[in-house]
């Protein structure tokens, strides 16, 4: 299987983009994961904690993702969200297409077990 990377740069300040510039420089339509504005947020006796933070991404047949952060950082919720383990304070996730929001709470097992696969860490 051929394998498409996308690679940051290390390039002068006035021509750097941002990571989401970079994500979204290629517009196709065929993308397996595409994730849209995500926001979760938890509340705790500290007050409202935003663990996620308008992502947006996409990620294509053959392409390879890494997330990486330091601890606390909010790539446990992300996996979480995109697994359908947990649903999202706001934003979209689709999987092929499907909005991952719009399915019932009954079929979520049933759509994990025919779609995904896990390896925890």
């Amino acid at each position: 299987m051929e394998q498409e990377n996308r690679v940051l740069e290390q390039k002068p300040a006035s021509e750097k983009k941002t990571l989401q510039e970079v994500l979204h420089s290629e517009k196709r339509d065929d993308a397996i994961l595409s994730v849209r504005n995500l926001h979760v947020s938890f509340k705790t006796d500290d007050g409202l904690v935003h663990a996620v933070r308008g992502v947006s991404f996409d990620l294509y047949k053959g392409e390879t993702l890494c997330i990486v952060g330091e601890s606390g950082s909010g790539k446990t919720t992300l996996l979480n969200i995109l697994a359908a383990l947990d649903r999202p304070t706001s934003g979209q996730v689709l999987l092929n297409g499907k909005d991952l929001g719009k399915i019932h709470e009954k079929d979520l097992a049933t759509f994990r077990r025919e779609n995904l696969g896990f390896v925890f860490q």
